[in-house]
C-alpha cells in the first residue's frame, strides 16, 4: 500500500463525459470491500486503462482504520492461469501484487498529454466515517471531481492497462456504505447499499464519441410497429399509445394515431369528449386526422350539465373533423338540433352517416330526438362522397308535405330507414340520378304508397342487390298491381330479399330472373296470406330464379301435410331449397 500523499488536481481525469452505472453484490464478510470497474465496449477506445483512487479529507477525524489488500479470500482466487492450480499460494499472490504495483506506478507516471497516449479512466472514492465511537464503520462515496474544502489525502492508488479492474480491500472497521450519487452533469452513479453489502461495481459508458449516431427509423416503420403492438386493442391501449408518443421527439408523431383511431370501438376504453375537444381547440390541425366520429366511444353522462357539455363537445369535434368519413350520432334535445345541422352541413367528405336508434326520453333532459327528415336531407344534399345512410326515429316536419328543394348529389349505395314517417316525395329524394342503391332496408316506415314504392323501384331496380321491407305500411288501391311484383323482372342483381307478405304475391317468385351468378338467390316472405294459392305458387317454382325460398304462413288449413309435401317435391324438382313455417 503506498504511503499517503496529497491528491493533485488533474482535470484530464474529470473532463471526459461518461456515464457510470451501478450494480451490487452481497458478500458475507462486511469488513471486505470489493471494487469492480468495467469499461464498456464503447468507452475502451477513450482510455489506456483504469485507475482507482481512494482518498480521505485531510484534518477530518476518522476512527483508526487500516486499508490493505486482501489475499486470502476465496472468491478472487486467480483463474486466469488455466494451466496451473487455480488455488495459488499466498507467496505467489504477493509476488503478483508486487509486479502489479510496479506496473501501476509506470502507468501513473506516464503523461496523458503525450502524443498517441490515451488517459486512464480515473475513478475517485472518498473514505468517510459512517459510524460512532462505540460502533466504528467507514463508507466509500464516489467523487466526480477533485474540488474539496480540505486537501484530499490518497489512501489507495492503483492502475491497470486493462478494461476490467478488480480489487479487494480489507479494513479494520466495518464497511457500512450509505446511498450516494455522483455530482456533476456528465456522469451518473446509482447505489443502493444496505445490511452487509460491501461491493461496488461500476460500468463506464460513453455519453458521446466520434462514432456516427445510429440513423433514425423512418416514421413509417415506427408507426407500423405501433400498429402491430396495439392491434388487439386491449383495455388501456389508448393510454399506452399516448405514452409511446412521449418517448422522444421522433416518436411524437404517434400522437396522430390517437386521432386516426378515434372512432375505433372502445373496448372498455372510452374517451373523455371534453378532453378530446379541448385538444382540438389547442391543435386544430389534428382534426384533419379524424376519420370516424362515434358518439358511443365517449364517456356517458349522468346529469344536465354533463350532458350539455358532452353535446357541445360533440358539436365541436364534428366541426373540427373536416375530413371525417363516418359519423354515428345519438338523439339530443331540440335545442341542439340547429347546432348539429350547422356542423353537418359543413362536412364534405362523409361517406357514412348513422343515427343510433334510441328512446325519445332522457331521464335528465326530457324529450330527445333527431332532426326531421327534411332538415337531414338539406344538411347532406351536398355530401358528394356519401355512400351509406342509416336514419332512425326522425322528427315529423313542421309543415305537412314538406320536401327538400336541393337534390342529392352523392352516389348513395346503402339506404336504411327505420321507425319514421315518409311521404313518397321524401323517399324518392334518395333515388337521385347519381344514386346506385345496392341495399334498401325499410323498417317500421309509415306514409308510403304502392305508387311511390313502384316509382322508387323503377329507379333502383337495376342496381339493387339486397331488399328488406318489414313492419311498414304501404297504401294500395284494390285493383293496383303490387309494386314489387311489377318491378321484380328488372331486379336482375337482387340476391337477398326479406319481405312482409302484404307487399307481394306469387308473381314476385315467378318473375325473378334467372342468372348465372355463383351467389345464392334467397327470398324470405313473412305472414304471406296471398301465398295460400298453392297451385299458383307451385307453378311459380317452375320459372323462378330464386335458389332458396323461405315462407312463413298462417293458414294451416290451406297448408296441410299433403300440400306441404307437394310443395317440397315441386321445389326439389326445380332445384329450389324450400323452408316452410306454418302457424296454427
Amino acid at each position: 500500500m503506498p504511503s499517503e500523499s496529497v491528491l493533485r488536481e488533474d482535470k484530464s481525469n474529470f473532463t471526459i463525459p461518461h456515464w457510470f452505472s451501478y450494480t451490487q453484490t452481497t458478500l458475507g464478510n462486511n469488513k471486505i470491500c470489493a471494487i469492480s470497474v468495467v469499461l464498456d465496449a464503447g468507452a475502451q477506445e477513450f482510455f489506456s486503462g483504469i485507475r482507482v483512487i481512494i482518498v480521505r479529507k485531510e484534518g477530518i477525524k476518522i476512527n483508526p482504520v487500516g486499508l490493505r489488500y486482501c489475499f486470502d479470500t476465496f472468491p478472487w482466487r486467480d483463474s486466469r492461469r488455466p494451466s496451473q492450480n487455480i488455488f495459488s499460494t499466498h507467496r505467489g499472490y504477493k509476488a503478483d501484487h508486487r509486479q502489479s504495483q510496479a506496473q501501476s506506478r509506470r502507468l501513473i507516471a506516464k503523461s496523458p498529454h503525450l502524443p498517441g497516449h490515451l488517459p486512464l479512466c480515473t475513478i475517485v472514492f472518498e473514505l468517510q466515517d459512517s459510524g460512532t465511537d462505540e460502533d466504528p464503520s467507514v463508507c466509500l462515496t464516489m467523487r466526480s471531481d477533485s474540488n474539496s474544502d480540505a486537501p484530499l489525502r490518497i489512501m489507495y492508488d492503483h492502475a491497470i492497462p486493462d478494461k476490467v479492474f478488480l480489487a479487494f480491500l480489507e479494513s479494520n472497521n466495518v464497511f457500512r456504505n450509505i446511498d450516494m450519487s455522483s455530482e456533476g452533469e456528465d456522469s451518473m452513479f446509482f447505489t443502493r447499499y444496505h445490511g452487509k453489502d460491501s461491493c461496488i461495481t461500476l460500468r463506464v459508458l460513453p455519453v458521446s464519441g466520434p462514432r456516427k449516431p445510429f440513423p433514425r427509423l423512418p416514421f413509417e416503420i415506427i408507426r407500423r410497429i405501433a400498429e402491430e403492438a396495439f392491434a388487439d386493442q386491449i383495455p388501456g391501449w389508448r393510454a399506452s399509445l399516448l405514452s409511446c408518443a412521449l418517448v422522444c421527439k421522433s416518436w411524437y408523431p404517434l400522437i396522430d394515431m390517437f386521432f386516426d383511431t378515434l372512432g375505433l370501438p372502445p373496448h372498455n376504453n372510452r374517451l373523455s369528449l371534453r378532453k378530446v375537444s379541448n385538444s382540438l381547440v389547442m391543435q386544430p390541425e389534428k382534426g384533419r386526422l379524424i376519420k370516424r366520429v362515434d358518439v358511443r366511444n365517449f364517456y356517458p353522462t349522468h346529469d344536465d350539465s354533463e350532458h350539455t357539455e358532452f353535446l357541445d363537445g360533440l358539436i365541436l369535434v364534428l366541426r373540427m373533423s373536416v375530413f371525417v368519413k363516418e359519423v354515428l350520432l345519438c338523439a339530443m334535445p331540440s335545442t341542439f338540433m340547429h347546432k348539429l345541422l350547422n356542423a353537418l352541413v359543413q362536412l364534405k367528405q362523409v361517406e357514412m352517416l348513422m343515427m343510433y336508434t334510441e328512446g325519445s326520453h332522457h331521464p335528465i333532459l326530457g324529450r330527445i330526438g333527431y332532426p326531421s327528415i327534411i332538415d337531414t336531407q338539406r344538411s347532406i344534399a351536398n355530401w358528394k362522397e356519401l355512400r351509406a345512410l342509416k336514419l332512425s326515429s326522425w322528427e315529423e316536419p313542421r309543415k305537412v308535405g314538406a320536401f327538400c328543394e336541393a337534390a342529392l348529389t352523392s352516389r348513395l349505395e346503402d339506404l336504411w330507414l327505420r321507425n319514421g314517417s315518409l311521404t313518397d316525395t321524401q323517399l324518392l329524394w334518395f333515388a337521385s340520378p347519381y344514386s346506385k342503391i345496392h341495399n334498401l332496408d325499410l323498417l317500421n316506415i309509415l306514409g308510403l304508397s304502392n305508387t311511390g314504392l313502384l316509382a322508387l323501384f323503377d329507379k333502383i331496380s337495376p342496381t339493387l342487390e339486397f331488399l328488406s321491407i318489414t313492419g311498414s305500411t304501404v297504401s294500395r288501391k284494390v285493383d293496383e298491381a303490387y309494386a314489387l311484383d311489377v318491378a321484380m323482372p328488372k331486379m336482375k342483381l337482387l340476391r337477398i330479399a326479406t319481405i312482409d307478405g302484404d307487399f307481394l304475391t306469387h308473381l314476385s317468385i315467378s318473375a325473378k330472373p334467372k342468372t348465372h351468378s355463383p351467389s345464392t338467390q334467397n327470398i324470405s316472405i313473412y305472414q304471406a296470406p296471398r301465398m295460400n294459392d298453392t297451385e299458383a305458387l307451385l307453378k311459380a317454382f317452375e320459372t323462378t330464379g330464386w335458389d332458396v325460398i323461405e315462407l312463413t304462413l298462417d293458414d294451416a288449413l290451406a297448408w296441410n301435410n299433403d300440400t306441404q309435401g307437394r310443395a317440397r317435391q315441386a321445389a326439389q324438382e326445380n332445384g329450389i331449397r324450400l323452408a316452410l313455417h306454418i302457424w296454427d
